[in-house]
């Protein structure tokens, strides 16, 4: 009675998968040819649910059975065109798991239905079985996946775009990425961080259950270079930060760049398109995304209204202190973030010239004595948009910002807005709640 209800998809959830779940092939395809024109970019095939009572259904690992005992029983029969996985659990029983991909790998040659099948439990956990002669065009292509056990699975002549490559490591704590471009990307959730282009950088699980960079991004894309002039429309600079005794120091790269809009997003930003980039993943690493409006509410509690509906203010979001009317520096830092102060470049219009904001704690603005000689105003981008101006002359985004003032001397945060030709911090969150 409530599936449609369940199954309903929002335009900025994907990639989006849902999984079959039964024990009757002819059935669970029926359903998939049902319901493939709700928007989704996987089916995934539950054949690794080892408990007993769904095993005694003849459903989860049973349905391996199935599948193998059948020629009629096979993905095949789906007719669908997205991207179809199959999840089975090794640890039940280990030689499932080649035949079921060998199935998958007969299907995949024959069929234009794109297949990959993927271990989620048992010692061969996060292990990808990747197809052969099949083809996604679209998007960033990516050339090979190493699981935590260094075992490469490599593409070979095929192309994979980066959702493909999100569904299948997923379910893996450590997994290893090559993008055609060769940039390279590994994640080590267990042991707090990721790699990225070369570059470690720190993650934190924060008390919304979902895994956040602890430090901002310092990623060049192909094709841009790091300015150290905001008055330059380069997308990308330096940011005006500081050393450990609060000089100000240009050009300090390790501490993270600050972006605009159109770089960080991976695509030029309009006035026709300015409101589709909600949840992009822009130059974040696969399986990472830009995070939105909604993201850092469930953070901060406050935020400036939207384009169509009021100022919030919601006192149950996890950092949320009462006098701070949002959350604070301090309490951030306390709970793993290691705020990092790169200030903003501004420009208010088109046709302004960039500059950065000079404003300092303890000079221009009063704060807690550790904060003293850091920038008072720094802004954390979202990929979420207000609207233009009237004049059509800016875009404006939401962004987290800092706000020093003799009431709030630790540093009030708070969502605000930004012009998309700001250069702001980039922090990015992971796709996948554990």
């Amino acid at each position: 009675r409530n599936t449609e209800k369940l199954i309903r998809t929002e335009p900025f959830e994907h990639p989006i998968a849902l999984q079959l779940f039964g024990s009757d092939p002819d059935i669970v395809a029926e359903a998939a040819a049902m319901i493939e024109s709700d928007s989704f970019d996987f089916f995934d095939l539950n054949m690794g649910c080892p408990v007993p009572k769904v095993v005694n259904n003849g459903e989860g690992n049973v349905y391996v059975g199935g599948l193998v005992g059948s020629a009629g029983a096979q993905p095949g029969t789906f007719g669908v065109s997205c991207v179809v996985s199959c999840s089975v659990y090794s640890k039940v029983d280990r030689k499932f798991t080649g035949i079921v991909c060998g199935r998958l790998n007969d299907v995949g040659q024959t069929d234009p239905t794109k297949y990959v099948a993927h271990v989620i439990g048992g010692k061969q956990k996060g292990k990808a079985v990747m197809l052969k002669d099949c083809s996604v065009t679209a998007g960033e292509t990516v050339t090979k996946i190493t699981n935590a056990n260094k075992d490469e699975f490599s593409f070979g002549s095929q192309t994979w775009d980066k959702a493909v490559a999100n569904e299948v490591y997923r379910n893996s704590k450590t997994v290893s990425i090559e993008m055609s471009d060769g940039v390279q990307f590994s994640e080590h959730l267990d042991a707090g961080f990721f790699m990225y282009d070369n570059k470690e950088y720190k993650v934190v699980k924060l008390a919304d259950d979902r895994w956040w960079m602890a430090a901002p991004l310092a990623y060049v894309p192909a094709g841009k270079t790091v300015s150290s002039d905001p008055a330059e429309d380069a997308g990308i600079w330096f940011s005006e930060a500081f050393d450990d005794e609060g000089k100000p120091v240009a050009s300090i790269s390790d501490k993270g760049y600050l972006y605009d809009c159109s770089t960080a997003f991976g695509e030029t930003v309009t006035y026709a398109n300015y409101d589709s980039f909600e949840g992009v993943q822009g130059i974040c690493p696969p399986g990472w995304y830009i995070p939105t409006r909604a993201d850092y509410l469930k953070l901060v509690g406050n935020s400036n209204k939207s384009a169509d509906g009021p100022a919030v203010d919601d006192d149950t979001a996890v950092y949320y202190v009462k006098s701070y009317k949002g959350s604070n520096v301090v309490t951030f830092n306390k709970a793993g973030w290691n705020f990092s102060f790169l200030g903003v470049r501004t420009k208010s219009n088109d046709s302004a010239t960039g500059e950065y904001n000079k404003n300092r704690c303890g000079t221009n603005n009063i704060c807690n004595a550790q904060f003293t000689g850091m920038p008072a105003m720094n802004c954390i981008m979202t990929s979420t948009a207000y609207q233009p101006n009237a004049a059509k002359t800016n875009i404006q985004f939401f962004d987290l910002m800092t706000t020093f003032t003799d009431a709030y001397p630790e540093g009030r945060l708070l969502l605000s807005y930004a012009g998309y030709k700001y250069g702001m911090e980039v922090r990015c969150i992971r796709k996948d709640i554990d």
